[in-house]
């Protein structure tokens, strides 16, 4: 009375097994459409690091020469401060002039 062994059931990975390769496709060129609005979205979002990036160069030079000229009240970083809040208040308004009229 011998032991039948049972059928074994088709494996995925067993020797019969087909393999299929993954169908790779180009990823999809952006149309004229969603270049623009991506170009406006980075213009949008330059704003912002333009104020900060020009405030923290005026104080940085303004410091500096402070110290140079052994001023004991902070003229020039007050100076180029404003002036650098005022040159990027004004930089900011014509990016956001041009991505509003594009």
């Amino acid at each position: 009375m011998g032991r039948t062994r049972p059928k074994r059931r088709a494996s995925a990975f067993g020797p019969d097994a087909e393999v299929t390769q993954p169908q790779v496709t180009a990823p999809a060129m952006p149309d004229d459409g969603e270049k623009q609005v991506l170009r406006r979205t980075l213009r949008v979002f330059a704003v912002p690091w333009l104020m900060v990036i020009a405030i923290v160069l005026g104080w940085l030079l303004g410091n500096y020469l402070d110290r140079k000229l052994g001023l004991s009240v902070p003229v020039a970083t007050i100076v180029l401060v404003i002036a650098a809040a005022v040159a990027g208040g004004y930089q900011s308004y014509r990016i956001i002039m041009r991505v509003l009229r594009d």
